[in-house]
């Protein structure tokens, strides 16, 4: 089916909606201008991007820069490996089963985000906000939080568990530097 076929078709129609999620796929799929490309089209077309299981570690260092809003982006299973991300909005996410190992997170607003089984190792959070993320099977191996804010409401007793037994666990709860 063609773009201008999709114009014409009804709003919701499943065969419009497939085949320009597969076009936003191969896009995000083809570089970081390519990424940025398909999320500001997946944007404009109120048009959720779903990046499920794509290997975005080869441009993950400019996959994601400064202040971009990716709040609600499908990102399950996806290899995000050695990422930098700053002030970047992650609310809502779906990041089950993500590789962020070595990635460095700094301002990143994850509240909500879903990072059920995530694997987490050696990544820093640098002033992230956590609260309702659903950290359940997550792990965080040698991760490190300083200065993040958790609430009660974060999802998954296990991991919750695991923060609060590293030194300094009390203040990383309340938004207090815990380095060393």
């Amino acid at each position: 089916m063609t773009s201008q076929e999709c114009t014409g078709a009804l709003e919701g129609s499943q065969e419009c909606t497939d085949a320009l999620q597969q076009k936003l796929r191969a896009l995000a799929g083809s570089g970081p201008d390519g990424f940025r490309q398909a999320y500001e089209l997946a944007r404009t077309l109120d048009v959720r991007l779903r990046l499920s299981g794509l290997d975005l570690s080869g441009i993950g260092r400019a996959l994601v820069s400064v202040g971009d809003d990716l709040s609600g982006v499908s990102l399950r299973e996806t290899d995000l490996r050695f990422c930098n991300l700053t002030r970047t909005n992650l609310a809502g996410a779906d990041l089950w089963g993500a590789d962020l190992t070595c990635s460095h997170l700094v301002e990143v607003d994850l509240r909500g985000a879903s990072l059920w089984c995530a694997r987490l190792v050696l990544t820093g959070f640098v002033r992230c906000d956590l609260r309702g993320a659903d950290l359940r099977h997550t792990d965080l191996a040698c991760a490190s939080f300083v200065e993040c804010i958790f609430d009660d409401d974060t999802d998954g007793a296990e991991a919750r568990d695991l923060l609060l037994q590293q030194p300094g666990a009390d203040k990383a709860r309340k938004g207090v530097d815990v380095s060393d």
